[in-house]
């Protein structure tokens, strides 16, 4: 999800994360051990793309390469 949010607009990262989080909820993939993390994961990527300052902030400290991620 990460990848995505550099020009989206927040209805955009919404539906995204909506998405995104229905796909990785722990109540959906019972059997997988990653799914929580995986679950916490997109919303703490919802979370930074939601918050414009915590977003640039997040930016200057890792720059453009954090904002590309090659999972799904």
């Amino acid at each position: 999800m990460a990848a995505t949010g550099a020009a989206l607009s927040v209805e955009q990262i919404e539906k995204a994360y909506r998405a995104q989080s229905r796909l990785r909820h722990p109540d959906k993939r019972p059997n997988d051990p990653n799914t929580t993390a995986d679950f916490q994961s997109c919303a703490g990527s919802y979370k930074l793309l939601r918050d414009e300052s915590l977003c640039r902030q997040f930016y200057k400290v890792a720059g453009r390469r954090s904002l590309v991620s090659d999972g799904p």
